[in-house]
């Protein structure tokens, strides 16, 4: 009976995707499988998180996680919950049930989505900073280049320019106003700085230009 608990055990792992591995952790940070089980993973540097994962964090705490490909990357602030979606489109999809969020995506081409209980947030080239509420309010931060910003309740879509940012509500009103001063958290800056030289370019998007002295054999480039 062991025996067979431990096969079906191994076999749910393998039907699920990996997403990505963590990379940075401080603080108390959970891992929840979101199925039907009670056992609950510590979030620790090098752990493989998978399709349908919960990222919880608590008080003083953060947590990295980059991409299987490596070009995109997230990190969550303390008392925050993400959960993590693949749906083999090679589309970066979490989900921010509160807390805050900062996402950086290489790619120039596939977009990285953000969903919150009120928006949806579409990222190209971009790194941008979310903000949301347990009441269902969402702030949001262009920090490089332009976002894109929904709001589910009303249908609305605006274009948040690089340097600004948008406030969109659960009553589906949505603001545009300039960014304020120091609005990342101590403990988000404290990773994103290390965590950008890991990521590249997807490599479907690197294009030799004339005179690039480029082997034909290197396929990645790291920034």
């Amino acid at each position: 009976k062991k025996l067979l608990f431990i096969a079906i055990i191994i076999s749910f792992s393998v039907c699920k995707n990996k997403v990505g591995f963590i990379s940075s952790v401080k603080g108390h940070v959970e891992i929840l499988p979101n199925q039907k089980q009670e056992t609950i993973l510590n979030a620790v540097p090098g752990r493989y998180v998978y399709e349908d994962d919960i990222i919880r964090s608590y008080k003083e705490s953060f947590c990295t996680i980059i991409f299987e490909d490596q070009t995109a990357f997230f990190t969550i602030g303390d008392y925050s919950e993400v959960e993590l979606y693949d749906d083999d489109s090679n589309l970066k999809k979490i989900n921010l049930s509160y807390g805050n969020l900062y996402i950086q995506n290489k790619s120039k081409t596939l977009p990285f989505l953000v969903f919150t209980p009120s928006s949806q947030l579409q990222s190209v080239d971009a790194i941008a900073f979310i903000k949301s509420s347990v009441e269902g309010d969402d702030s949001v931060y262009s920090i490089n280049s332009s976002v894109n910003l929904y709001n589910k309740i009303s249908n609305l879509t605006i274009n948040i320019p690089y340097n600004e940012k948008a406030a969109s509500y659960k009553n589906g009103v949505i603001e545009l106003s300039n960014s304020e001063d120091n609005f990342l958290p101590d403990n988000i800056k404290e990773t994103i700085g290390k965590v950008e030289l890991d990521l590249k370019i997807p490599t479907k998007e690197i294009v030799n230009q004339k005179g690039d002295l480029i082997p034909a054999y290197n396929t990645e480039r790291n920034l």
